[in-house]
């Protein structure tokens, strides 16, 4: 369920390489690993992150579609 939720949501991430950096910025993560291990293939995001990763990817597409739309 979550990891559909997830890849939906990448999938409308414009600037996938500034999500990526925030994500592993707000974890303490690689973003190489983010990027490998939560966005790629099988979108294995660890249970305990899913609902906090969802959120920030929420937001970062309100946000960007604001900055594309002004």
């Amino acid at each position: 369920m979550y990891s559909n939720n997830i890849k939906n949501l990448y999938s409308k991430v414009t600037n996938k390489k500034e999500l990526t950096l925030l994500v592993a910025e707000h974890f303490n993560l690689n973003p190489l690993s983010v990027k490998n291990n939560w966005f790629s293939g099988f979108y294995h995001v660890p249970t305990k992150h899913q609902d906090k990763l969802i959120r920030i990817m929420q937001n970062f597409i309100k946000v960007e579609s604001q900055l594309i739309t002004h």
